[in-house]
């Protein structure tokens, strides 16, 4: 059975006592408190992914935040990034098939007025392939 974003987003509020979606949320992976995205809580997102309960959906939707909250902490400089992001590439490797579409939605190049995300280089070496040994 596929469930929706909204549905989702819902399962995942719910389980990790979160903010959800609401009738004025347009992006709710940005639009989340900065008190749900410090390295605690994207070490928390990131277990989460692995729960054999959730879906593809529950997956897709926590990953996105988790990159979004990683891409905020590039802004700034946060000296965290790095053990998350060794822990985000690794998720994100293991079940490449499931963080497919976030990965290349992250990854695209832009060439608007707010350019490109900090993280997308990052991302865009997850779809090269990898060397052989």
């Amino acid at each position: 059975m596929t469930i929706t974003y909204k549905d989702a987003v819902a399962k995942i509020s719910l389980d990790l006592g979160i903010p959800g979606l609401s009738t004025y949320t347009q992006d709710w992976a940005s639009e989340l408190p900065e008190e749900y995205r410090t390295p605690a809580w994207i070490e928390r997102y990131l277990a989460t992914c692995a729960r054999s309960d959730y879906g593809v959906q529950e997956k897709q939707a926590l990953m996105d935040l988790v990159l979004n909250c990683i891409n905020d902490m590039v802004e700034v400089g946060d000296e965290a990034v790095d053990r998350l992001w060794a822990e985000t590439e690794g998720a994100l490797r293991d079940a490449a098939a499931i963080y497919r579409d976030v990965v290349e939605d992250w990854a695209e190049e832009e060439d608007g007025l707010d350019g490109e995300q900090p993280i997308a280089s990052r991302l865009r070496r997850l779809r090269a392939p990898r060397p052989k040994r």
